[in-house]
């Protein structure tokens, strides 16, 4: 391994330790909305069965909640 090769890894073991908190921040929201929708998704499916139009509820209802959580998102950075 040549001295700027070791220097260019260097470098990026940094940068993922700098970004690391801003990264688990998105995974936390990530998980959080994942454990907002699943619910969601679980009594579409009893009240609807399994059929095409649960389907559909279901992704305009994550479609919504990504578009509302990700502009929340956006309004507190």
């Amino acid at each position: 391994m040549s001295a700027l090769h070791g220097a260019h890894k260097l470098y990026e073991v940094v940068k993922k330790i700098r970004d690391g908190p801003e990264e688990i921040q998105a995974l936390q929201d990530q998980a959080r909305l994942l454990a907002n929708i699943l619910p969601k998704i679980r009594d579409v499916f009893q009240r609807e069965g399994d059929s095409t139009s649960s389907a559909l509820l279901i992704g305009r209802r994550i479609i919504t909640d990504l578009k509302a959580a990700y502009l929340g998102h956006k309004e507190t950075k």
